[in-house]
């Protein structure tokens, strides 16, 4: 096999990736992956059946993205219970045989009748409507109180369930908060084993942040793990469900917003204590669902997992082995060298999430859980310095297993310039060089390194000089923080001063976040204007596109500092294109030149015999302007364009009108230029100041059949094309002249 070219990280496929969101059960600590960025990058830079080295991934993509190209991949991730999360979304067990291992759990024995049973026995109240006996869903406790104070019931009676205030036998039966020391307090702090009082001090205060009824339920069904029956795939997807029971459980859960991500270890105020058994159940309909969703697929099986590093080394063709080892443990089985491509997921530094990840993974699996991640019990403060610094160390342990010419992918999920300083700073110190890099707001940014001598001093360079050349070569407002991270990027120096607009005179905050010069200069093209064009221009050069090709063209040109938001190429591809088999592009007929400079000759046409049935006196200008005059008044000047390109008519000199001004478009625009309004709060004030009114080719049309009198002039205006309905074909009356953005998209 031939290796890939010593240099090629300029001709790596580099995109922003399709945001996934999590739709397995335990959800609540997790974060969207993104689809195609991992499994492009693979086939740009490696060849099939080479080895990549996948640090920290956060889902199944690192994985499966790599395999599906046909290479192999060695995945490292040091949490257990991410390593759950991640095994289960590459091998689903079947339906049946998970609901055949938590029917087993539930038949088993406790207090002389089945473990179902006796849990749901615990959360038995009245209705708060008929007064029934039912089983109570969950109970709203205040924590400074320490009592329940409402309460959800499941009543047959009712056929429904009721919301209410809780009653006295509720009040007798619930149970305390925090969980006092009682059978199953001590079993769950014994499960731990935490070896020095310090250690034990903080697990126990871990365990307390459950209810002591919730606690004895959920140590009856973890400590009945070891009793199930059933394939490996199965019995992970029900310790998946009870790790999300564990989760759900726990006085974590907010009464106000039950699904948000907790924060902190401090219980809300008012908090949910759920039933366990119930949230059991609730989490084995989630998989029922997600099993069917196309997201969800398996993509292993005996051809493609290896059962060790040493197997996969010697298969031929594609495969994975998923591993809680560590980088420098690769190195005793001779790796040095042997990998094509190094892949890093960066996720904020949680401390949250790790202090309970550990705890719930020593209870579903014990003594399996390495002792090197046990510290995070005690840790409660985690920040990027610390993540800066274990980042450092994983790359100079992985640099010597790289190949020559090998290139480094890095997701920086966050948006906060402290992850840039992180990951910048921890590759300099392992003698990685920054080579190419796109930011994607607001999922983060992408990064490609590669090995590098040792350099110098950094770049050295001002803030605000930066600020103001990202600026002028962007020609558009930008996010401060945005500015910060691409400055940052650019200049390779972690420790560069972030840019305050209130200490340069030059700068000014045109919104709460974004900033531009309080004087304009001299400066580029709006960004959004020339990746429009640039779109256009690709489509007219090549027939059909691959999604993802495309993108990445776009993002070759528009990288670094220059990079457009997702959401801007995506409404720009969108504007222009139709999809056809295997998700390839084209451009639309009607947008070919030769057609739409048919539809502007009629266009004008008709607005020029429109003007004349009003009686205006209608003139043309030499750049195609029509005018409509009354004297020396100009009521109305029309201006046709195929584009959504706004700068060329708001930001330089206006048409000269005393009234109105029109921009004709295409219907297909209308979605893009409401998009570069709102992302640029310049042209937003212009258009209204400067008084435009956007007005789509077929509505032109339909004003040129139907308009017969002048006053009828603005009520059209105000109103857009008939929308398609069932029934009836509507007008939709919209604010055209005030709010583009709110206009029909189609």
């Amino acid at each position: 096999m031939v290796d890939a070219p010593a240099d090629h990280s300029g001709d790596v496929l580099l995109i922003p990736g399709t945001p996934v969101p999590p739709y397995l059960p335990w959800t609540r600590f997790r974060r969207n992956q993104y689809a195609g960025v991992i499994g492009e990058w693979i086939r740009s830079a490696t060849l099939p059946g080479d080895l990549v080295l996948a640090i920290a991934p956060s889902g199944k993509a690192a994985v499966a993205e790599t395999v599906e190209a046909g290479r192999r991949v060695i995945a490292l991730s040091r949490n257990p219970i991410e390593s759950l999360w991640i095994a289960v979304e590459l091998d689903p067990a079947p339906m049946s045989q998970v609901q055949a291992i938590l029917t087993q759990l539930g038949d088993l024995p406790k207090g002389g009748r089945p473990l179902m049973s006796h849990v749901n026995q615990q959360y038995r109240s009245r209705c708060p409507h008929c007064k029934a006996e039912g089983i109570a869903e969950w109970f709203a406790w205040d924590r400074d109180a320490g009592r329940p104070f409402a309460k959800r019931v499941a009543c047959q009676a009712c056929d429904t369930c009721r919301e209410g205030p809780v009653d006295e036998q509720d009040l007798k039966t619930a149970s305390t908060f925090p969980a006092q020391p009682s059978p199953a307090y001590h079993l769950a702090i014994s499960r731990v084993s935490p070896p020095d009082p310090d250690t034990r001090q903080d697990v126990a205060k871990l365990i307390q942040l459950y209810t002591s009824r919730n606690l004895s339920a959920l140590m009856d069904i973890s400590h009945r793990l070891v009793q199930l029956q059933g394939p490996e795939a199965a019995r992970s997807v029900v310790s998946g469900i009870i790790l999300d029971a564990l989760d759900r459980a726990s006085s974590l859960t907010n009464y106000a917003a039950p699904e948000a991500r907790p924060k902190s270890l401090r219980p809300p105020q008012r908090f949910l204590e759920r039933n366990v058994w119930l949230a059991l159940e609730q989490a084995l309909e989630t998989y029922a669902h997600a099993t069917v969703q196309p997201g969800l697929r398996e993509v292993t099986g005996n051809t493609i997992e290896a059962p060790s590093v040493s197997a996969l080394l010697t298969r031929v063709g594609s495969g994975y082995v998923l591993t809680e080892r560590s980088v420098q443990d690769l190195d005793r089985d001779g790796l040095r060298g042997a990998f094509k491509g190094l892949l890093v997921e960066i996720q904020p530094p949680d401390a949250v999430f790790w202090a309970l990840s550990i705890l719930w993974a020593i209870w579903l699996c014990g003594d399996k859980v390495p002792e090197g991640v046990r510290g995070f019990l005690r840790r409660r403060r985690l920040d990027w310095e610390w993540y800066r610094a274990g980042l450092t160390v994983a790359l100079n342990r992985a640099r010597p297993l790289l190949n020559a010419g090998s290139t480094v992918l890095i997701l920086c999920r966050p948006q906060d310039p402290a992850a840039v300083r992180a990951v910048v700073g921890a590759a300099r110190s392992a003698g990685f060089e920054l080579t190419r890099w796109i930011a994607c707001p607001p999922e983060g940014y992408r990064l490609i390194l590669k090995t590098a001598p040792a350099r110098g001093e950094c770049i050295e360079d001002s803030s605000v000089t930066l600020a103001q050349r990202l600026l002028r070569e962007r020609g558009e407002p930008m996010p401060e923080q945005q500015i910060e991270a691409a400055s940052i990027m650019i200049t390779s120096n972690p420790d560069l001063v972030a840019v305050d607009a209130d200490q340069y005179p030059s700068l000014v905050q045109v919104t709460d976040r974004c900033l531009w010069f309080r004087d304009p200069q001299t400066v580029e093209q709006p960004l959004a204007d020339r990746v429009e064009e640039l779109t256009l221009r690709l489509l007219l050069q090549t027939r059909q596109w691959k999604r993802t090709e495309l993108i990445g063209a776009l993002y070759r040109t528009f990288g670094g500092g220059l990079s457009p938001e997702p959401a801007l190429v995506k409404a720009c591809i969108e504007a222009y294109t139709i999809s056809k088999a295997d998700d390839r592009l084209c451009l639309r007929p009607e947008d070919i030149p030769q057609q739409r400079h048919v539809d502007i000759r009629d266009l004008r046409g008709k607005i020029r015999l429109l003007g004349r049935n009003l009686g205006y006196d209608v003139t043309r200008r030499l750049n195609g302007d029509i005018v409509w005059k009354e004297g020396r008044r100009r009521p109305y000047v029309f201006r046709c364009t195929t584009m959504a390109s706004l700068a060329a008519h708001a930001l330089g000199n206006p048409p000269a009108c005393d009234w109105r001004r029109c921009l004709v478009l295409p219907g297909g625009r209308a979605a893009l230029m409401a998009l570069k309004l709102r992302r640029d709060p310049r042209l937003e004030t212009l258009i209204d100041a400067q008084n435009w009114s956007f007005i789509k080719f077929r509505h032109l049309r339909r004003m040129a059949e139907e308009i017969k009198d002048r006053s009828e002039m603005e009520a059209y205006l105000g109103l857009d094309p008939i929308v398609e309905q069932q029934s009836a074909q509507l007008p939709l009356p919209l604010e055209l002249t005030k709010r583009p953005r709110s206009r029909d998209r189609s």
